[in-house]
């Protein structure tokens, strides 16, 4: 699977996080230890799937692009909603990383943070950290 750290078309949006699934939740021959079991499914509020590029040196960038999709009350799940991030971090760190994850949200309030749109996160002094982040897109 090609993961792009840049945000695409709904479909291919689409499309990307069904294979990640796919990837983690079928019998894919990487042991049980690698899959998501079925349980943590039936419990979730929602899952994000999101895949994102960092390229860096000393001063790291990354974006990505993903989506969320949320328990609906009649126990089926809403249609998929566009997310995206954006960072900038600096340390020692020297290349490219391209990333896909998963994100099982457990909790009414996970699936609300997704809803809120526009986080800023400030972090750490030492080393540097700014993340940014966007919600839904709407």
């Amino acid at each position: 699977m090609l993961v792009l750290g840049v945000p695409q078309s709904m479909n291919d949006e689409i499309y990307k996080s069904a294979h990640l699934l796919k990837e983690y939740t079928a019998d894919s021959g990487k042991g049980p230890d690698k899959l998501i079991p079925a349980s943590i499914f039936a419990k979730a509020k929602g899952v994000a799937m999101i895949s994102y590029c960092q390229l860096g040196c000393f001063i790291s960038a990354r974006g990505g692009s993903g989506i969320v999709v949320a328990r609906v009350p009649w126990g089926g799940w809403s249609a998929p909603s566009a997310v995206g991030i954006v960072g900038l971090s600096g340390g020692l760190d020297f290349g490219v990383e391209f990333t896909a994850i998963i994100m099982m949200l457990m909790t009414s309030n996970a699936v609300k943070a997704f809803m809120k749109g526009k986080n800023v996160i400030l972090g750490e002094i030492f080393p540097l950290r700014l993340d940014l982040s966007a919600g839904i897109w709407k």
